[in-house]
């Protein structure tokens, strides 16, 4: 908001997708199947859409991404992580949950063509740093 307000030097943009295979779809006749669930085994339509909700889940693939730059572009910062980044286990970066950065440092990077790659296609983008992302206990303020 403050790089939109004009308090800051920086310009924002943000671009975000959601990657999900065609088979994976999810239609009204499997909400409907989830919704006739009752006690007891669950019917073979029901096990059907219970499979396919989780496979879903897993090989769903919702990116985000946002740049920062100075007008001039001669500094920029480029942010980025999807949902898989975001697990607490069973994540490719040994620290867990993370963002990844790239900015105007790596040599073989420009921002045009970071932002271009990110946002056509299924980036996969290689070389970017991993910043571990944890979340910490707020404690209540204390008021003397």
């Amino acid at each position: 908001m403050s790089c939109d307000a004009g308090i800051l030097p920086w310009v924002h943009h943000i671009s975000w997708r959601d990657f999900l295979p065609q088979n994976l779809v999810w239609t009204d006749e499997d909400s409907k199947r989830l919704g006739d669930i009752d006690n007891g085994p669950l019917t073979r339509g029901a096990t059907k859409a219970m499979r396919k909700w989780y496979q879903l889940l897993s090989e769903r693939r919702y990116l985000v991404g946002h740049v920062f730059y100075l007008r001039d572009h001669s500094n920029w910062q480029f942010f980025y992580f999807d949902n898989r980044d975001l697990w607490a286990y069973a994540n490719h970066f040994k620290g867990g949950p993370h963002i990844h950065l790239i900015n105007h440092l790596w040599s073989n990077r420009t921002l045009e063509g970071v932002w271009d790659e990110f946002r056509n296609g299924n980036p996969e983008m290689t070389g970017a740093e991993h910043i571990r992302f944890r979340r910490e206990k707020s404690e209540p303020p204390t008021i003397f």
